[in-house]
Order: C-alpha cells, then structure tokens, then sequence
C-alpha cells in the first residue's frame, strides 16, 4: 500500500493538473480528476484517477459550493471543507497506484494527512 503521505501528493497533483471546478448534484459534490505519476524506487510511471466526493447538508450547502465550485480548486479547499463541517459525509478514491486502489472515508482522510504534518 501506498504511504498517506504519497497518497496527499498525488491527490494535490491531480488537483493542480485538472483546472476543473467540482459538479454540483443537489447537494453531492462530484470531481474526478487523472495524473501521471513516477515511482521514485522503480522509475514506473502510473496513471492514476482520483475520485472526491462530498455530500452537503442544506445548512452547509451555500458554504461548501463556495469552496467546491471554482475551477482553480487547491488542497486547502478541501481542508476548508472540513471545517465547515466537522461530520461531512464523502470519500476519497485512488485507482492506478501498484497494489490494490484505495478508499477513503473524506474526513479521515483529512485529518490523517493533516496529522501527519
């Protein structure tokens, strides 16, 4: 498996790389986004897609489109995210990595790279 710390790279990455904004479907927020990785052991380069999705109570809705739906979205967006709701259902999926693709519950996932700082 691939460390967490690789995992938030390649996450930021396909951000960066992909100047597409979140798709709003009544109040779940879909993105999907592609990049090319290099394995620094190996040399292997992957193509990797990750796959973000949040799902907005109507409370939050108003707040979490603000940082969602702009097309130059960065990691700290998502971390905004978080703090708007501390109980936010979503995941995080990474298909393409060597070894099986990974899944992740959305505020986990936040708070363990947040934690590994």
């Amino acid at each position: 498996m691939v460390r967490l710390e690789v995992q938030k790279a390649v996450v930021e990455k396909a951000l960066k790389e992909n100047h597409a904004a979140f798709e709003d479907r009544d109040g779940e927020f879909q993105w999907t986004g592609t990049t090319r990785v290099k394995s620094k052991q190996s040399g292997r380069a992957y193509d990797v897609v990750v796959d973000i999705s949040v799902q907005s109570t109507r409370r939050t809705k108003d707040q979490i489109a603000a940082c969602l739906l702009k097309p130059d979205l960065r990691f700290e967006d998502l971390l905004i995210v978080s703090m708007i709701d501390s109980r936010i259902p979503g995941h995080v999926k990474i298909s393409g990595l060597p070894g099986k693709d990974v899944e992740h519950d959305f505020m986990k996932f936040l708070k363990s790279v947040g934690a590994a700082k």
